[in-house]
């Protein structure tokens, strides 16, 4: 649905200015843990000077649970990468994503 801008199975679900509003930059110039990435309604906003690098396009959104799953949306690629682990968050989950996501946009065409 979210990759839809809302719709799913061509019935709106959420509202085209709801969409627009959830990936619009809330935080302004503010910089977050030291990176370049900025937050939406619910989402990191991955970004040009993101510290995905080429891990995910500009313009895709991503978040994250406690204990390593995450999901992140690429409207660009049409892609939805979902990462499920059950690792209390850290031990081995940088180097893992980065890999993971490597791979996936590697095989694209």
């Amino acid at each position: 649905m979210l990759l839809n801008n809302g719709t799913f199975n061509n019935k709106r679900i959420l509202g085209r200015k709801t969409i627009d509003m959830m990936l619009r930059n809330q935080i302004g110039a503010a910089e977050v843990w030291d990176r370049k990435d900025k937050f939406g309604l619910g989402f990191m906003l991955i970004t040009e000077n993101s510290h995905y690098g080429d891990q995910a396009s500009p313009g895709s959104y991503n978040w994250g649970g406690m204990y390593c799953s995450e999901f992140t949306i690429d409207p660009k690629e049409e892609l939805i990468l979902l990462i499920f682990t059950n690792v209390h968050p850290y031990a081995y989950y940088g180097d893992f994503v980065k890999k993971f996501r490597i791979a996936v946009y590697q095989a694209l065409e």
